[in-house]
């Protein structure tokens, strides 16, 4: 993903958000081969890097995909599996830096609005957990809550904080699947057909019939 704001989160001011997303520099895919020199030109070739995560299926399935990247790159990154208590504890400890170099971290919004993903996340020390603790980001919030919901002052200011998070490096984002909340009095003729969960919880879920 170009950056932690997706496409799919874009439901008001379209136009503007569309165009901020498609002008920033990020890559839509990574670019391995530029990681790889990256790493040489720091010396760290060789180097452990540790990513704590919540054990769960789909955990196994991601951090496998992390330590193969990070082999092709030069880095040998540990896994630490770690309990949802013991995730959370890590988490929310409000003590930085995290024991740990990385957190693969899961964030759903559960209704699709860009400001979603870039201020629950950062609104404190306890709920931050890239320990990202910038005057300049906490202005432009400032300036985002003072503006009216759905308005270009709005979005704008929304742009600005996506802006600044992608050239700060504060997240490396994998994926995003923005979760909408639908009441069933609000549909009719419709026939639901599939369920969606959390994305790190699916070997949680149970279903009869």
């Amino acid at each position: 993903l170009k950056g932690i704001e997706t496409p799919a989160l874009f439901t008001q001011q379209t136009a503007l958000y569309t165009a901020a997303y498609n002008a920033l520099p990020n890559p839509n895919s990574p670019n391995l081969s530029a990681a790889k020199k990256l790493i040489a030109q720091a010396h760290a070739k060789g180097e452990t890097v540790s990513i704590g995560v919540e054990n769960s299926l789909t955990s196994d399935t991601v951090s496998a995909v992390l330590q193969q990247i990070g082999q092709s790159i030069g880095l040998n990154v540990k896994i630490v599996k770690l309990t949802p208590a013991g995730f959370g504890n890590v988490s929310y400890i409000s003590t930085c830096p995290r024991p740990y170099d990385a957190l693969l971290n899961w964030w759903n919004p559960d209704f699709p609005a860009p400001s979603a993903e870039l201020v629950p996340p950062l609104a404190s020390n306890f709920s931050d957990v890239s320990c990202y603790f910038s005057k300049t980001f906490n202005a432009l919030r400032v300036r985002w809550a003072a503006t009216a919901d759905g308005s270009a002052t709005q979005a704008n200011a929304t742009i600005a904080m996506m802006k600044l998070l992608t050239h700060d490096d504060v997240y490396m984002p994998l994926y995003s699947d923005p979760l909408v909340m639908v009441e069933p009095s609000n549909l009719t003729g419709y026939t639901q057909t599939q369920v969606f969960v959390y994305q790190d919880f699916p070997d949680q879920v149970q279903f009869s019939s």
